[in-house]
């Protein structure tokens, strides 16, 4: 599917929609796959993952990526989840009585596998330090075992509880003792949610880790094209399970704290003549 083609199947989908997708989708959907929470206790063997109701579209901002910039590294954006409530509470609940939450990683990805042409396939993910020089094909690889992520983890007879495949926002826990599906197809050896590739993804918990955009280049060799998300946009997950994203807010300028300035001692100066009148 060409960039064009892309954009405007992807246009006429936010048109006509404006809530949260009613599945977990991966990455061969019009908007790419969505855009999942997932946290792991690799000592206990137990994993899980939580659909934030966005997708790769709602967060790409490189604009060779076959989407409009979404522009979610605006300053001043934010957005919150709660994983205590709602569609998310029982996996939560779940997932903190079988692993340890001291120990526990977590990391957020989402995946563009459509289209064959450079830049129209990539990858969005936290990020604990800037990317190295990640080829192609590596991209392809790890893009393919998310979407194997996502896949097994939205199959109700592997999983304790899920809900993905029937509202928006699912959840799901996956243990060892019970599975080791969905568990394995990513976390089995501890590495991160991309199968180690590109940059290291996996923090503990009340920790914050910035953003980043990759997409594909000519070929298998060719290096990818990394994005940064500007204006210090990062995610925090709390051991309270609350997620926040957040870019910091603009700053401005000294001429504009001047014009402020003189505008207040401009008010200051009319309510003393009017006191005095």
């Amino acid at each position: 599917m060409n960039l064009t083609i892309k954009a405007l199947v992807v246009a006429a989908i936010l048109a006509s929609t404006a809530t949260a997708q009613a599945t977990t989708d991966n990455g061969f959907t019009a908007t790419g796959s969505s855009f999942v929470l997932s946290l792991y206790d690799s000592a206990a063997k137990v994993s899980a993952t939580f659909d934030l109701g966005k997708n790769y579209a709602d967060f790409s901002i490189n604009p060779l990526a076959g989407f409009s910039p979404s522009g979610v590294d605006a300053a001043g954006t934010s957005f919150s989840w709660d994983l205590t409530a709602g569609d998310y509470v029982t996996a939560w609940t779940t997932y903190g009585s079988l692993a340890n939450l001291a120990t526990t990683k977590w990391t957020l990805a989402a995946v563009d596998q459509a289209g064959t042409g450079a830049n129209t396939r990539g990858y969005i993910e936290t990020y604990a330090g800037v990317g190295g020089n990640t080829q192609t094909t590596p991209m392809f690889n790890a893009s393919i075992a998310f979407d194997n992520y996502i896949i097994n983890n939205a199959q109700a007879d592997k999983v304790i509880y899920q809900n993905h495949d029937l509202v928006a926002n699912g959840s799901s826990v996956t243990s060892s003792a019970v599975s080791t599906i969905a568990y394995a197809t990513i976390y089995n050896t501890g590495l991160d949610s991309l199968n180690n590739s590109g940059p290291k993804t996996a923090k503990l918990l009340d920790s914050s880790m910035g953003l980043i955009q990759l997409t594909a280049g000519t070929n298998g060799l060719a290096q990818t094209t990394q994005t940064i998300y500007g204006n210090g946009a990062s995610f925090l997950l709390s051991s309270t399970g609350q997620l926040t994203y957040s870019t910091v807010a603009a700053v401005p300028e000294a001429d504009t704290w001047a014009m402020m300035a003189a505008g207040l001692g401009l008010m200051g100066f009319i309510g003393r003549r009017r006191m005095k009148a």
